[in-house]
């Protein structure tokens, strides 16, 4: 008699398991799909590099990230990275960037040189209806008049609404927006 209920246990069991496995869904997929533009790298020009903050590394800029408010369909930027900068001599003149040897700063000016903005991935010049603007020093900076910095003086870049307390109206719920702006830095004091 027992062994009768422990086979009759065991096929019961192996009954129950295929039950469960008949019960799983059907698999589904998930796409998955990256885009973006691969920015020019920030480079110096003969006889100066163009560094982080702390004047460690060539600058790389090229992580920052924007936080938007929606307030029943009301968005605005609210924040965004904030990335500092200064100009120093290239002591080697040509040589590799070296941390330790090109540490004597320059004045330098900057002037905007393009921004490009786009939902998507996808940039293009105007592609935000002039919703953005690149600040340095706090001041916006543009195409026809340069914001200069003094020797040793670190450049803090952001981005901020063009017109203050503005609604982004091409931005909707859930959008990912890229904007990439290119700066011209120019040595002054070289």
């Amino acid at each position: 008699m027992k062994k009768t209920i422990l086979a009759i246990a065991a096929l019961a069991s192996l009954g129950m398991a295929q039950t469960v496995t008949a019960a799983d869904a059907d698999a589904g997929k998930a796409i998955f799909q990256w885009a973006g533009t691969v920015p020019s790298p920030s480079i110096g020009a003969e006889g100066y590099w163009i560094v982080t903050a702390d004047g460690g590394s060539i600058l790389s800029a090229t992580d920052g990230v924007m936080v938007f408010d929606n307030k029943a369909g009301n968005i605005q930027l609210k924040t965004a990275s904030t990335f500092g900068f200064k100009v120093v001599t290239d002591k080697a003149t040509g040589g590799a960037f070296d941390s330790a040897t090109d540490t004597t700063g320059v004045a330098y000016k900057t002037t905007l040189s393009s921004i490009k903005a786009g939902k998507g991935g996808l940039t293009a010049i105007g592609g935000d209806d002039g919703y953005f603007a690149v600040t340095a020093g706090g001041d916006v900076l543009s195409t026809s008049a340069a914001k200069t910095f003094a020797k040793d003086e670190v450049a803090t870049v952001t981005l901020k609404p063009a017109v203050d307390g503005s609604n982004f109206e091409l931005a909707s719920e859930g959008d990912v927006w890229t904007v990439q702006a290119a700066v011209a830095v120019t040595a002054t004091g070289v």
